[in-house]
């Protein structure tokens, strides 16, 4: 652990001169390369591929020939941001194991029992993302398909979800001593929350759909699950139909146009979800992603969005450039680690609340009044240049017609001036 620590750290520095260092520390890995978890096998790949770069030695493909061999036989231990690290890292060194990814990209169904709730969720997922669906790749430059693998913030979302989303009144709990200070937002969500009977939810960046068929199962509102890759949909339509879910699956891309008619919404849905969505360095995405939000929302509407590793910069903390722009439109609360899983409270997954500012909303209504106002002065403009020209017509009128009346008087007064 403390060698794969170490070599990932100077990984992630990116500390130049460090080939020797990393070439012993790995004759230190071949001969224990089995001690080795999965997290740490994938750390040690990841930070000696950084160091090393794609540089082509006998030792180097050793070494991860020796490090594929011993994760193919544990492929179904790892999960799938270790794997993604293990297989990006094969890919910067340029060594190709054929087992290591015929295992990685094979289908595999996994069981979930949540406490709060009595049925299994199966889930069919690949380990490496779909990563031999397609040769393309993402807009935020990660390998296309990522919502083929089934991320933690995913699970740590659905657990949430089995123990604060209720179905009646009556299943809302009491708060815990600690949680009392809250704000009032979170509050009424830990209290457990029922979301308005007739209602809709919807999912973006739904990948595989497991919070989504949970939230369909612990409420009785519709749930929309939504994605914009094509091969992670085929995924998530037969993820619902393993558990006979009632979830709608929807192909949204994020920025696209008019997004209440394509996913055919009367009203703003009561909550907007996803997990693992905000990640790269893409700002362009982050814009989308921020623009699809703000066009699904409502006032009334609760948006929560869970994050775990591999999370954009400052993600965690509410903070980095994809919040930076919703804290314009929207409040922003993180929910205390305590009311995730226990096995996910260390940090590395967050849940944030995000609710529409009364502020905004305002401003939006004020935008609609001006606007109103700016018709209304020019269609009265309009008027009064109908007007004006309809005016000044019939003063020219008047006065030909006066003109015509003082020709005939004058007429008249001659003719009788003639006739005596």
């Amino acid at each position: 652990k403390n060698l794969s620590n170490i070599v990932w750290g100077l990984g992630k520095m990116k500390v130049k001169g460090m080939d020797r260092f990393a070439l012993k520390a790995a004759n230190n890995l071949t001969g224990k390369v089995e001690d080795f978890n999965p997290r740490d096998l994938s750390n040690f790949a990841w930070g000696f591929a950084n160091i090393i770069g794609a540089k082509q030695d006998d030792s180097v493909r050793q070494l991860f020939n020796t490090i594929a061999d011993a994760a193919q036989k544990r492929i179904e231990d790892f999960n799938a941001q270790e794997c993604s690290k293990l297989l990006w890292a094969m890919d910067k060194v340029k060594v190709k194991h054929q087992g290591l990814l015929e295992s990685a990209t094979s289908k595999r169904l996994v069981e979930f029992k949540f406490d709060s709730m009595k049925e299994k969720i199966s889930i069919e997922h690949i380990v490496a993302g779909g990563r031999n669906l397609t040769d393309g790749r993402e807009e935020t430059g990660a390998t296309a398909a990522t919502g083929g693998a089934l991320w933690e913030s995913s699970f740590v979302l659905a657990d949430w979800f089995s123990r604060f989303l209720c179905r009646k009144h009556s299943q809302r709990q009491k708060l815990e001593p600690s949680m009392i200070r809250l704000p009032i937002p979170v509050k009424r969500l830990l209290e457990g929350f029922v979301l308005p009977k007739g209602s809709v939810g919807v999912e973006i960046g739904a990948g595989l759909g497991l919070a989504s068929i949970v939230a369909k199962k612990c409420t009785k509102i519709r749930i929309l699950a939504t994605d914009g890759d094509l091969s992670v949909l085929s995924l998530l339509k037969r993820n619902c139909e393993i558990n006979q879910s009632k979830v709608k699956v929807r192909k949204l891309k994020w920025g696209a146009k008019d997004v209440m008619k394509k996913l055919k919404l009367k009203d703003p849905p009561s909550i907007i979800f996803g997990s693992g969505i905000v990640y790269g360095k893409d700002k362009g995405v982050f814009r989308k992603l921020h623009q699809t939000i703000t066009d699904l929302a409502g006032s009334e509407t609760i948006v929560l969005l869970a994050h775990g590793q591999g999370a954009a910069p400052g993600v965690h903390d509410g903070s980095g450039f994809f919040f930076d722009t919703m804290k314009e439109e929207f409040e922003i609360y993180k929910l205390p680690f305590d009311s995730l899983h226990r096995n996910h409270r260390n940090g590395s997954n967050v849940i944030h609340l995000l609710i529409k500012k009364t502020e905004t909303l305002a401003t939006k209504d004020e935008k609609k009044d001006r606007s109103k106002d700016k018709k209304k002065d020019k269609k009265k403009k309009k008027e009064e240049k109908d007007v004006k020209p309809k005016r000044e017509r019939k003063r020219k009128l008047s006065e030909l017609c006066k003109e015509k009346d003082l020709k005939k008087k004058k007429k008249n007064k001659k003719h009788s001036k003639s006739q005596n």
